[in-house]
């Protein structure tokens, strides 16, 4: 399943629902923690077609049954 990813721009890594966010691509996963895993630069950039940070605090994950937030510590559903 495709989970998109949301990015704060700019990056403010805090936990604020209202803040713009870019839309800078998707990955293949089954969860949610796995697109967050998928999601972040090892060894090589994530999203080879538009090389963008690590997922963080305050980036949201567009999955199946709704949108989550990145939290200090897990993830919060909005919807």
């Amino acid at each position: 399943m495709q989970y998109h990813i949301h990015q704060s721009n700019p990056p403010h890594f805090t936990e604020d629902v209202h803040q713009y966010r870019d839309y800078v691509g998707f990955v293949e996963a089954n969860s949610v923690e796995e697109a967050f895993r998928l999601s972040q630069n090892g060894e090589k950039p994530w999203n080879a077609t538009n090389p963008c940070r690590s997922i963080s605090v305050g980036d949201i994950i567009q999955a199946p049954d709704g949108f989550y937030m990145v939290k200090g510590i897990g993830f919060q559903k909005l919807s």
